[in-house]
């Protein structure tokens, strides 16, 4: 008798570690190339992440453990891809005047894996060190389709900014949104009030009708 395959896991369309202040916002207004926040001052929104012990640019030992650092050690855990609008991958606007600018983050970004920059104003691929810019002009279902496949089977995350979130999570599968979260609790999911628990492994799995927050 054949053996029955093993499932595989779910592809999931995933918001993770999307800080938002008290006040509702993501990121400031005003942004330049010296405030890539604008008036959002990043060091107050990200606190919570840069206290943590697996915050990536700690230098020194420490650093706190539970809830947020599961979040901040887990960003990258088994994504395979990321879609992005324009704003968090640079300051300019319209048509490129040169192809000198290549993101905020030098010569090692922090994502290692196919990134897809939502724009209208295409530019040609490029890759720094183990992560490849694709500049993409095409609607939330397309863009999704093609991060997907980038992604090889692992999830897809979504980078921001808000409005490229609410387009997405309504694209993804049309009819759903998920949440995963490291933790042991009640977590509400993206979107929608109903909240699930589950404590036997400290991962808890909210899917909802998905909503644009």
């Amino acid at each position: 008798m054949e053996q029955e395959r093993p499932k595989q896991p779910e592809q999931l369309v995933r918001v993770q570690n999307f800080t938002v202040s008290s006040d509702g916002f993501g990121a400031g207004e005003g942004q330049s190339l010296e405030r890539p926040f604008g008036h959002a001052e990043p060091g107050e929104m990200f606190a919570w992440a840069g206290a943590t012990a697996s915050w990536p640019n700690r230098t020194d030992p420490g650093g706190s453990r539970g809830l947020d650092d599961c979040f901040t050690r887990d960003f990258a855990r088994n994504i395979g891809a990321e879609i992005m609008g324009r704003n968090k991958f640079g300051p300019q606007r319209g048509p490129w005047t040169d192809h000198e600018w290549r993101g905020w983050w030098g010569d090692e970004p922090p994502f290692h894996t196919p990134v897809f920059v939502m724009t209208h104003h295409k530019r040609p691929s490029f890759t720094l060190s183990d992560t490849t810019f694709h500049f993409v002009d095409g609607d939330p279902a397309t863009v999704l389709a093609q991060a997907r496949e980038a992604a090889g089977g692992k999830d897809v995350r979504l980078g921001g900014g808000a409005t490229t979130i609410r387009e997405f999570l309504d694209a993804a599968s049309s009819t759903r949104c998920t949440w995963r979260s490291r933790r042991c609790g009640s977590v509400p999911a993206y979107g929608c009030g109903s909240r699930r628990t589950s404590c036997s492994t400290g991962t808890t799995w909210t899917s909802c009708p998905a909503r644009a927050a």
